[in-house]
């Protein structure tokens, strides 16, 4: 998995840098995150490469403490999340 936060100013550039993903016939995965002002450069990248990236949206605040309450009830019930006596 490839990770990055910057997009480089060519798209060979970034064509190259993602492309280490997947080496000797594998398949990769590449995250890139970007601002909404950034998308028109995420289309030219696009068209270049003849492939459409697929979005995701990050979780909103709730679903994050909803996961959050989640694991920690099945920690409790599992016997995995002990409480700890201050005394």
């Amino acid at each position: 998995m490839f990770i990055t936060f910057d997009i480089p100013q060519d798209t060979e550039s970034y064509t190259h840098r993602i492309g280490r993903t997947g080496r000797a016939g594998k398949e990769g995965i590449a995250v890139t995150f970007v601002n909404p002002i950034e998308m028109d450069y995420i289309r030219q990248i696009e068209d270049a490469n003849g492939r459409k990236m697929s979005a995701l949206r990050p979780p909103h605040r709730k679903e994050v403490l909803q996961a959050r309450e989640d694991d920690i009830k099945e920690k409790v019930e599992t016997g995995c999340l002990k409480s700890q006596n201050h005394a």
